[in-house]
């Protein structure tokens, strides 16, 4: 299956966890460009999309901080 860049993302908006922006923030962490999405999740999206080159790069480029995050699984 092809997945493109925005299903891609749609897939990790479907994981983010409330109230984990303002526990983000207490910490230091920027949530700006951030859906706030805990690695294990990004794991089961990296896994249902599996590995190919160019929409890594496409995911990459969209500065979200889980988006880079899953670019390399």
């Amino acid at each position: 299956m092809v997945f493109n860049p925005e299903s891609v993302m749609e897939q990790l908006k479907g994981h983010v966890k409330a109230g984990f922006k303002e526990r983000m923030g207490i910490s230091g962490f920027k949530a700006d460009c951030s859906l706030v999405v805990p690695v294990p999740d990004i794991r089961l999206v990296a896994r249902e999309v599996g590995k190919d080159h160019a929409p890594a790069m496409d995911i990459r480029s969209t500065g979200i901080r889980e988006a880079r995050i899953l670019a390399p699984m």
